[in-house]
């Protein structure tokens, strides 16, 4: 790894880079499970297991990456601020 660019401890340009790096696999984490949704109920299947299935999939695995993508938007903005924040105090 290259310490070119780094500022008192910070790459601000790799910070940014994996601030951009997390929201891109957030918002492909969400489109997946948008997808798998949409699959599962376009798929034809009927009958108790079908409905377990989909509450597990509706109530507990779909919330689960739901929280994920928020976490890793959270993490792309915390990451983001603390290189504008990094920038703005190197530059005094």
């Amino acid at each position: 790894m290259s310490n070119a660019g780094i500022t008192s401890g910070m790459d601000v340009t790799q910070v940014r880079q994996l601030a951009t790096q997390m929201n891109r696999a957030a918002d492909e984490i969400h489109r997946l499970s948008q997808q798998i949704t949409s699959k599962l109920h376009s798929t034809p299947w009927a009958g108790a297991d079908q409905k377990r299935f989909e509450q597990d999939w509706t109530g507990r695995h779909a919330q689960q990456l739901n929280t994920v993508v928020q976490a890793l938007h959270d993490a792309a903005r915390v990451a983001g601020t603390n290189a504008q924040e990094q920038e703005a105090a190197s530059n005094r």
